[in-house]
């Protein structure tokens, strides 16, 4: 019995070290994912004008045409971030409107406010044009729009932005791309580096990635998976550490009833013994 109790002792002990660690974990992950959302409903970091047209838009009653940003319609794979984020550049804060009645009220709104300048873009374009991708070249990982993924209804967005993009395996294939045939396509590497279609090389250091919209939205969502996972784990650790606790109550019990009987025991053999020896003499 000893030995069980001091086995079940320090498996609950471990238990409670681990569900103080998860809540632990819990407290800091609500902290940052808090700080995250907050720095994007406020759209910090965004240009002057964005960010006058995003608050505005949050304290309407209704959108008033006015939907959101291209950031926060296109998403990619953390492996091709730097990609996405080099390759539409400004253009992550293109404020998505229903049409340009409302970006020419939206402009309006900034030139009286002093607000800055933003860019808009309508949610219907009529003018995308398809064009061949080179595909098929060594070179090539994939076109932009199949890694991405797409809010939807923004689709037309998307494609519109993105439909001429292709990802290259590094800078160095993508010239050896561009110089030999004649498609009409932007060329970005997942390192960030892109060559336009006019052989325009961008490339370099810049904004580290985490600073970046993208990035944020995309730790928000890490962020909201990993507090999903530890919300359903802590339950489940508490459980275990109250059925160990239960557990290690009934072994005390039953040592402290395997004790008295021993002592009733012991009391019974000394007796039988004094009367063994009192009928002796």
């Amino acid at each position: 019995a000893t030995a069980s109790i001091q086995s079940l002792g320090g498996a609950l002990d471990e238990k409670e070290k681990k569900i103080a660690c998860l809540k632990e974990r819990l407290q800091e992950n609500r902290s940052r994912l808090a700080s995250l959302e907050d720095i994007q409903r406020n759209y910090e970091g965004c240009q002057e004008g964005v960010r006058a047209i995003m608050l505005k838009k949050q304290q309407a009653a209704s959108p008033n045409g006015i939907y959101g940003l291209v950031a926060e319609v296109i998403e990619a794979p953390e492996h091709y971030e730097k990609a996405l984020t080099a390759v539409l550049g400004d253009r992550l804060q293109y404020v998505i409107v229903k049409g340009h009645q409302e970006g020419v009220e939206a402009i309006e709104y900034l030139k009286h406010q002093a607000s800055g300048r933003s860019s808009f873009i309508p949610l219907e374009l009529s003018r995308i044009t398809r064009k061949e991708l080179p595909q098929g070249e060594a070179e090539v990982i994939a076109p932009m729009m199949d890694v991405i993924s797409v809010k939807e209804g923004y689709h037309d967005v998307a494609e519109y932005l993105l439909s001429d993009v292709v990802v290259v395996r590094d800078l160095q294939a993508g010239l050896s791309l561009w110089n030999r045939n004649g498609y009409y396509s932007t060329l970005v590497t997942t390192e960030g580096e892109v060559i336009d279609p006019m052989g325009i090389v961008t490339g370099g250091s810049g904004a580290p990635l985490e600073a970046s919209f993208l990035a944020q939205r995309r730790r928000i969502r890490d962020l909201s998976q990993n507090l999903a996972a530890l919300e359903t784990r802590l339950p489940q650790e508490e459980q275990e550490s109250a059925q160990l606790k239960q557990e290690l109550e009934q072994a005390e019990t039953q040592k402290t009833l395997l004790t008295a009987e021993s002592h009733r025991l012991e009391i019974e053999r000394v007796r039988l013994e004094l009367e063994k020896s009192s009928a002796e003499r």
